[in-house]
């Protein structure tokens, strides 16, 4: 199924890879060099209509320029973010992080991780997001 993913990747080679395999694999992807380069970042709310969410799933770099993939899930959820998958990537995952990640109910992916790995995440996807998804409906790991 055709899933909108949204890649915020700060090295330009990982950011062109993940956006070229996604793409290949059939998905719709949008991919930003941090999360302030996306487009409603200054926006006070998210851009989630109650007709769809803003993405179908989120992939994103821990250390990026301007703000940290934890705090921008943080961000988005506080914006009202219907987006219900996050994957967070690393190369070295603190205990401490990956607590934070888990927290947020993110999935872990550490670099370098296989394609298969993000193949995996992304089946778990499954499918679009449904309009009425809400904070509450998020599932706790």
């Amino acid at each position: 199924m055709k899933l909108r993913i949204c890649v915020f990747e700060d090295d330009p080679l990982v950011r062109r890879m993940l956006g070229t395999v996604l793409a290949r694999w059939g998905h719709e992807v949008y991919d930003y060099p941090h999360p302030l380069a996306w487009p409603s970042a200054a926006e006070p709310e998210c851009a989630c209509t109650t007709e769809m969410a803003c993405a179908d799933a989120i992939l994103s770099d821990v250390r990026m320029p301007g703000m940290s993939g934890f705090d921008f899930v943080t961000r988005q959820r506080g914006k009202g973010c219907k987006c219900r998958h996050y994957a967070l990537m690393s190369g070295a995952w603190s205990q401490e992080q990956r607590a934070w990640a888990r927290a947020l109910g993110c999935r872990l992916l550490t670099k370098p991780f296989s394609l298969s790995d993000l193949n995996e995440w992304l089946h778990e996807v499954g499918k679009p997001t449904p309009p009425d998804y809400g904070p509450a409906d998020r599932p706790r790991k």
